[in-house]
């Protein structure tokens, strides 16, 4: 079995904490034309992770709504992800998604803004340093309303596909 999260949060426009860039509607374009050609993103338990076992599932679907890139996040049958699923029906405000990328950042009147030219993983992680909790983009909503409306579990077909992993940057 799968679960699927329709519309989770992947980046948002503001500051990426930590990193000295700033996440503007540019960036937000140019994830989102890569993240189309990719066609579905694989998404890791944590940055870093290094082991094929730490692969959660997908996200796929990518849109844009106002400063927020979305997407709908699949969560493969595995201990780890039904944790996340778990997670996420019972505090989805106290974590988040994380976008690991690449590009040459774009200064301007003393502020870099990131740009996006390759995509390398979305992990889950505590603390994403661009991008709120999980339904960010729903936090005005109570939780049980965003689950119902943005939360499917579904029987799937395993899917055989050659997949590169690429190691990403720290």
């Amino acid at each position: 079995m799968a679960t699927k999260l329709r519309n989770v949060s992947i980046l948002t426009a503001g500051e990426a904490k930590g990193h000295n860039l700033l996440i503007d509607q540019t960036t937000l374009v140019q994830t989102l034309q890569v993240a189309q050609t990719m066609g579905r993103i694989k998404v890791t338990n944590g940055h870093g992770a290094q082991q094929v076992m730490d692969i959660l599932g997908f996200v796929d679907n990518f849109h844009i709504e106002g400063d927020r890139l979305l997407g709908d996040l699949t969560l493969l049958s595995s201990e780890k992800a039904n944790y996340v699923a778990n997670l996420a029906a019972a505090m989805p405000d106290q974590f988040g998604l994380s976008l690991t990328f690449s590009g040459v950042p774009q200064e301007s009147a003393g502020s870099r803004y990131a740009r996006v030219t390759e995509i390398y993983d979305v992990s889950v992680v505590t603390t994403p340093a661009a991008n709120a909790s999980l339904f960010s983009a729903f936090s005005a909503l109570p939780v049980d309303s965003v689950l119902n409306a943005n939360m499917e579990t579904a029987v799937t077909t395993p899917e055989v596909k050659k997949e590169e992993l690429n190691e990403a940057p720290v």
